[in-house]
């Protein structure tokens, strides 16, 4: 770490302050696209499984369909054969694998006609849920026209302020960004920074800090983390930056 990553967690984490202040102020209207935001994730993800799936049934019935054509040949060849053969147990061996070729055919396009059937299926599973999510995307954009009409600056300062927090995660170590995202989900009042007092303790729950990590935190600005409340350390150094 260096004093630069330490100034960009302190913008991320003034940023998501702010963000949550302004958020307040229209949260309702966020709560109802946050959740078709994550009924769009979840078709998104049965889409991606149906396509999946999709792909494997059209493998496999091309091969049943293969399969069924190499063995209608094979019986239209053994039929023709039947006034070819003189022997009794010619006749019978002959007969067997005629009857043994038509159960396994009998058997294939049984399978084949399940397959277009799944195979349909899925597909309109997959235009449903493309109709869905282009829905989906017109509500949102109606409930944000809604919030804009009324609060207009301040879901307009949430969007800029949540892309320039996702510009600002980009800057660092990615060790970094993962403990990030993990205090973020926690929503603490004042964000997942805190300084050290000048009696060595967290600032935010009074954990009194061992001497070697403090020294660790403001002498080598390493990343380090609250033992007691798990926000991160910001050394005295980057306070004013």
């Amino acid at each position: 770490m260096n004093k630069e990553s330490f100034r960009i967690l302190k913008e991320i984490n003034s940023l998501t302050v702010k963000t949550a202040d302004a958020e307040k102020l229209v949260a309702k209207e966020l709560t109802r696209i946050a959740k078709i935001e994550d009924q769009r994730a979840q078709r998104e993800a049965l889409k991606q499984e149906a396509q999946e799936k999709l792909q494997e049934s059209k493998h496999e019935l091309q091969q049943i369909e293969s399969r069924i054509e190499l063995l209608s040949k094979k019986l239209e060849s053994d039929k023709a054969n039947t006034n070819n053969v003189f022997t009794q147990e010619e006749v019978s061996a002959l007969e067997q694998q005629i009857e043994s070729s038509q159960i396994e055919l009998n058997q294939l396009e049984e399978q084949g006609l399940e397959l277009i059937e799944l195979i349909e299926g899925l597909e309109q599973d997959i235009l449903d849920t493309d109709s869905f999510l282009a829905g989906t995307l017109d509500t949102i954009a109606e409930i944000e026209d809604d919030i804009n009409q009324e609060n207009a600056d301040t879901y307009q300062a949430i969007k800029n302020n949540r892309a320039r927090i996702d510009l600002l995660k980009e800057q660092l170590p990615e060790k970094v960004i993962s403990k990030l995202e993990e205090l973020l989900a926690k929503n603490f009042t004042h964000g997942p920074l805190v300084e050290i007092s000048a009696q060595n303790s967290c600032l935010s729950c009074g954990y009194l800090i061992p001497i070697a990590l403090i020294n660790s935190v403001e002498n080598k600005l390493n990343f380090h983390t609250c033992p007691g409340c798990g926000r991160i350390l910001i050394p005295q150094s980057t306070k004013y930056m």
